[in-house]
């Protein structure tokens, strides 16, 4: 006669405990495995600088020259890297304030068949893949532009500094041509962020100061209205010219007015200095003819702009740009 176990709650607890202890000791001591590796933390990279960029310039032998001032406005040859490709050799030599100077490729091979466009495009295009296969050493970053391309290289710096350089990222800002965004995509890099701009009234003598930062101010006779002077004044042409084109652009402009008398007293920047935490600038007028102004400013000669040094590590740097989100060109 067979006699049924039966097994309490807590026995059954108990087994199971031993059970499990039996399975331990067993992977433990027969069924050993290969430890896992331990993570190993990456090494700190070290900040971008200016030497980890690559300048690759579009120029010819007739333009290099003539526009060379605009180069040596931000080119340093003791860590700048910069290679200017050009049609054909240049006929004088260049001055160590200049950069290195190549000729592209023979492109004689390549088919061009836009009969509107010009051939040198191609030269243009290649500038790209010639920059690439000469494979320089310790290049973060390549950076393309014409001739006549001024560069923050600081402010670029800076910028770069919140991309992670071992990935691939294709940066810039659209054109300022709605026409020719529509043509070539709005995807297309075609400029950086030219300026900062300030506001500032003086209630004593009636007058506005408008600051574009390292580039010019202007002085206006009275108070202006705020959204009139954030409008862009209209002294550059659209990309397509022509009596019958009519200019759209990406932001509210304003027209230019004709009449030199009619427009604001124009300061160009002369120099820029520092000093421990502060930034001055200073501008110089610009002959206006024989217009008739106020007192309150005919007698300007000069503006001084003083400012706050802003030096940011890099995590400030980061929180910077997110909300600033200006573009470079790379």
């Amino acid at each position: 006669m067979l006699k049924l176990l039966r097994l309490s709650p807590s026995r059954i607890k108990d087994l199971l405990l031993l059970f499990s202890l039996l399975i331990s000791l067993y992977l433990l001591f027969f069924h050993s495995q290969t430890p896992l590796p331990l993570a190993v933390p990456d090494a700190p990279r070290s900040p971008t600088r200016r030497h980890h960029l690559m300048f690759s310039i579009a120029s010819s032998s007739n333009s290099f020259l003539r526009r060379s001032s605009y180069i040596r406005l931000w080119y340093t040859p003791h860590d700048t890297r910069i290679v200017a490709f050009l049609n054909q050799p240049l006929s004088s030599l260049v001055g160590p304030d200049l950069p290195l100077v190549v000729v592209f490729g023979d492109t004689r091979s390549f088919p061009y068949t836009f009969k509107s466009g010009l051939r040198s495009a191609i030269r243009v295009t290649r500038v790209v893949k010639e920059a690439i296969d000469r494979n320089e050493t310790r290049i973060r970053w390549s950076v393309f532009g014409d001739d006549d391309t001024i560069f923050v290289i600081d402010n670029l710096v800076k910028v770069l500094s919140k991309y992670d350089h071992d990935k691939w990222y294709y940066i810039g800002s659209s054109s300022k041509s709605y026409k020719q965004n529509v043509k070539y995509s709005f995807g297309t890099a075609y400029g950086g962020g030219i300026l900062q701009q300030i506001v500032c009234y003086d209630h004593f003598n009636p007058s506005t100061v408008s600051v574009a930062w390292g580039y010019a101010t202007q002085v206006y006779e009275g108070n202006q209205l705020l959204p009139y002077l954030l409008s862009l004044s209209e002294t550059f042409s659209s990309w397509k010219r022509g009596s019958r084109v009519k200019a759209n652009f990406m932001f509210n402009t304003r027209e230019y007015p004709r009449d030199s008398c009619e427009r604001p007293l124009l300061f160009y920047l002369k120099s820029v200095a520092s000093d421990n935490d502060v930034v001055w600038s200073n501008y110089t007028r610009h002959p206006d003819g024989k217009c008739l102004r106020s007192d309150a400013i005919k007698n300007l000669k000069e503006i001084k702009v003083v400012s706050q040094k802003l030096e940011l590590d890099i995590e400030q740097e980061r929180k910077f740009i997110t909300t600033t989100d200006l573009g470079p060109f790379v």
